[in-house]
């Protein structure tokens, strides 16, 4: 996937297999993997990694002065809607379904656009949880997470497939996105294929 999720989740599966190799010691196949990963990085992806860096860059600015027609200044306004939400309603959220018509009022206080803002989906899975179930929904998918970092630690294929589905629930609505949703699952059901709970 050509995005800025797509590069943080192909870095930090490449740290894994280099963190992998030191591990086992194997010095040989950890240097190879670093210069493939700079070759790769330098001849294949160099200008389109280069062109997301620089577009995260300018959309940092101009979030700064307040202008927040990007993909990051959207992300930006859900984040501050979700966190003001999910303060005002702490314990049990504002209800399954209740992204949307928060936001509408959030803008509608913030004199925002909605045609440019108003969404059902923050693209941040942490935002959609909080906001819709609160603290209680909030727990139990951090539960979650936690009960797939210690069951996938002892594996690095598992391990790869926790970082996907974190990289990917901060950056995007993970479970929300329906084709997105039903990949992750699977790769959860994936990692946990050798065991049996």
């Amino acid at each position: 996937n050509n995005s800025r999720t797509g590069y943080l989740i192909a870095i930090s599966l490449i740290l894994l297999i280099i963190i992998g190799f030191l591990q086992k010691n194997e010095i040989k196949k950890m240097l190879l993997a670093i210069a493939l990963f700079s070759f790769s990085l330098f001849f294949a992806g160099k200008d389109v990694f280069t062109e997301r860096l620089n577009l995260a860059n300018n959309d940092l600015h101009s979030i700064q002065e307040n202008k927040f027609s990007s993909s990051t200044g959207y992300r930006y306004v859900w984040l501050l809607h979700g966190l003001e939400s999910f303060q005002d309603n702490l314990l049990l959220g504002t209800g399954v379904g209740s992204f949307k018509p928060t936001l509408k009022i959030y803008l509608d206080n913030n004199n925002l656009p909605h045609e440019e803002f108003l969404t059902q989906n923050p693209h941040n899975e942490f935002i959609s949880i909080s906001v819709q179930t609160g603290l209680i929904g909030l727990t139990i998918f951090l539960l979650l997470l936690l009960f797939l970092f210690i069951e996938c630690k002892k594996n690095t294929t598992s391990l790869a497939i926790f970082f996907i589905i974190f990289i990917s629930s901060c950056f995007n609505s993970l479970f929300y996105d329906n084709i997105l949703g039903l990949f992750g699952i699977i790769l959860i059901c994936l990692s946990m294929a050798d065991k049996r709970i």
